[in-house]
């Protein structure tokens, strides 16, 4: 269904990198905010949601300006960032609007996520929601809050699991994404090592994953309450509401 809506949004993508674009998102996001509150989301609802804030972008290349998911290996072909609402062009054109910005206007979007994250009540953050990109600085600034991620990232995640020169207030999960020899081989290295290695199961989840146990990651998304010790959280495969389903097959969508 995403790609239904890629030649609009590759023409908004260009009109909102343009000079007019910028100036336009500058005086939207001077009135509304970057971050999603938790309450908006199925499943940060249940975790304390109103003390969440999220930052949704567009995954991958999908923004055609840059590259959000580095080291993604096949996975942004099942990315969630087309599951739920992200089936409809208003949700995927609001992701477009905050990229453009946290790309081409990244002082002025740093500054609204201070302002967001200094306000009363926010408590746990996550930036990457549908991207990988490194906050390290903002972190730091923000020490009182709790941030988390998942992340494709080897380097980043060998950094998080070694604690050198790392935010303490910043958990990561480490995501196999698509299965291969090589990606399961550095999945589990970081299990030897006592990380916790994100997998997505198609049905069920198995008790057990590569002789390493499966942790339900489908009851809270706040991977930092998890369990200590290598852990595989086993997520469910999402796709696109059956309603939503059920009408691009019969050509609404």
């Amino acid at each position: 269904m995403y790609f239904q809506h890629q030649t609009i949004l590759e023409q908004a993508g260009r009109f909102y990198a343009t000079g007019a674009g910028l100036e336009l998102l500058s005086a939207y996001f001077a009135r509304h905010a970057l971050l999603a509150n938790g309450l908006r989301n199925a499943k940060a609802k249940k975790d304390q949601g109103a003390a969440v804030r999220l930052l949704s972008l567009l995954s991958f290349r999908y923004s055609g300006i840059a590259n959000l998911c580095q080291f993604a290996n096949g996975c942004e072909n099942e990315c969630l960032v087309t599951s739920g609402h992200g089936a409809f062009l208003s949700t995927l054109e609001a992701r477009l609007k905050r990229t453009v910005f946290l790309l081409r206007r990244p002082k002025e979007a740093r500054e609204c996520l201070r302002r967001e994250l200094g306000k009363t009540g926010v408590k746990f953050v996550r930036l990457n929601v549908f991207s990988d990109l490194w906050f390290g600085a903002l972190i730091r600034e923000f020490s009182h809050l709790q941030f988390w991620d998942y992340t494709r990232n080897p380097r980043r995640y060998a950094r998080f699991l070694g604690g050198l020169d790392f935010p303490r207030n910043y958990h990561l999960t480490y995501s196999l994404g698509v299965p291969s020899p090589q990606s399961e081989q550095l999945a589990l290295d970081f299990l030897g090592r006592g990380g916790h290695v994100a997998v997505v199961f198609r049905d069920s989840l198995p008790e057990t994953w590569r002789g390493y146990p499966v942790w339900n990651g489908e009851h809270s998304d706040l991977r930092f309450l998890d369990p200590q010790g290598a852990q595989v959280i086993g997520l469910l495969h999402k796709q696109a509401h059956p309603a939503l389903l059920q009408l691009t097959k019969k050509g609404v969508l």
